[in-house]
């Protein structure tokens, strides 16, 4: 016998030591509920997982039907959600259609469940109907005139306070005190309707938009060339003013995308001297409070103010690229 044969018939018998439970050489296998790597491991036939735990040894089940036979262990199996035996559920929710008994460790139907404890997640339908109040379980809704304590328990989902009573909620115009009260959501003094784009506004939420400026009224964000005063204004997140919200500037393109030099009428300054670099558009000057674009940063220039510098490691092997220039001993490019 050669040495390779003799290390070969070695290694093979210490790999079936390692697994003598699995059936390596004809070993006998494995009872449920004992880990497994696969169906050949197992007496049952069947290796799967439970509750995205290890794989153990399984066999198929009627869920509500006969009870499982015990484990390998001697501990108790449970037919679970997926119609496997394994170990007593402990999950919340739905998990495959199923609840889980936390009494008893056993999983159920909906209907087997209770509205109070369960129609948050089960819905009413398997109760009978009704909408589900937390803590209540499912109720009749209420319509408008009849006695309440929650919104959640009116057809109109309006429960008046001063009432107790349902109500209808109030149209456009109407004098209101809160939001709740208006059909539309939104009460100013009185119920109002989202303002479209350019219209006069005092805040962000009377926009359909979200977004109110003192000066260019709602507005969604633009494209370029759309007026703008600050980034969030813009799609690409560049408006021209630069920070300075006391000018109206109007949108860029996005930081470091592409441009074609100085004469980009939506970049504010084109970097990137070098024919073997892409120029890049970033800003003609900056604050700590306006971004650069990545691994670009707002630092002190030499003739006074700021700028956007690309930074770069003088000791690395990364050195400027999207803007060109040389990378100097203080980690940035010009």
């Amino acid at each position: 016998m050669t040495s390779v044969n003799r290390l070969s018939r070695i290694g093979l018998a210490g790999l079936c030591f390692a697994v003598v439970a699995w059936g390596c050489g004809g070993a006998e296998k494995v009872g449920l509920g004992s880990p497994c790597v696969t169906a050949a491991h197992c007496a049952s036939g069947v290796c799967g997982t439970i509750d995205g735990s290890a794989h153990a040894c399984t066999e198929p089940c009627d869920v509500g039907g006969a009870a499982c036979p015990p484990a390998a262990s001697g501990g108790t199996l449970t037919c679970r959600e997926n119609a496997q035996c394994g170990p007593s559920c402990s999950f919340s929710g739905l998990q495959l259609g199923y609840l889980c008994n936390a009494a008893t460790g056993t999983v159920m139907t909906c209907e087997q469940g209770n509205d109070v404890q369960h129609c948050g997640v089960c819905g009413c339908t398997p109760f009978g109907g009704g909408i589900c109040i937390s803590g209540r379980g499912c109720v009749d809704p209420v319509a408008n005139g009849g006695t309440c304590d929650l919104d959640a328990l009116c057809t109109s989902h309006l429960c008046n306070p001063a009432t107790s009573k349902c109500t209808a909620p109030l149209g456009t115009g109407a004098a209101c005190t809160a939001d709740r009260y208006c059909a539309s959501g939104l009460c100013n003094g009185t119920c109002v309707v989202p303002l479209p784009d350019a219209s006069a506004c005092t805040a962000d939420r009377y926009c359909q938009s979200g977004i109110c400026d003192s000066q260019l009224g709602c507005l969604s964000p633009g494209d370029s060339g759309a007026q703008c005063r600050v980034d969030s204004h813009c799609v690409s997140g560049n408006c021209s003013n630069d920070g300075d919200t006391s000018v109206i500037g109007h949108c860029n393109i996005a930081l470091l995308s592409d441009c074609v030099g100085n004469t980009d009428p939506y970049c504010n300054r084109c970097v990137g001297s070098s024919s073997s670099f892409t120029r890049k558009c970033t800003r003609t000057t900056c604050t700590a409070a306006t971004a650069c674009g990545t691994n670009w940063t707002c630092e002190p220039t030499t003739t006074g103010g700021h700028a956007c510098f690309e930074k770069c490691d003088p000791n690395g092997f990364f050195q400027c690229g999207s803007g060109g220039g040389t990378c100097h001993s203080n980690g940035f490019c010009w």
